[in-house]
């Protein structure tokens, strides 16, 4: 993942964003960049699209489960 991918999906694993919110991801991805906290950033969106595959998975079995 890029700088711009991990931004635009940290901003969907967090439902959204507000001007102030922008200025400190940009801030940490370009004006003061910070790799403890980008590494930290990149592993909540890996771990929150893990999670929403799991529940999408779990739906689904649930799903044909019930059409048997």
């Amino acid at each position: 993942m890029n700088d711009n991918d991990i931004k635009y999906r940290y901003i969907k694993t967090i439902n959204g964003i507000n001007a102030e919110n922008i200025y400190k991801i940009e801030n940490i991805f370009n004006y003061n960049r910070d790799k403890k906290l980008i590494k930290e950033i990149r592993k909540e969106v890996v771990d929150y699209e893990r999670r929403i595959r799991e529940t999408v998975e779990e739906i689904e079995r649930d799903r044909l489960k019930s059409t048997k």
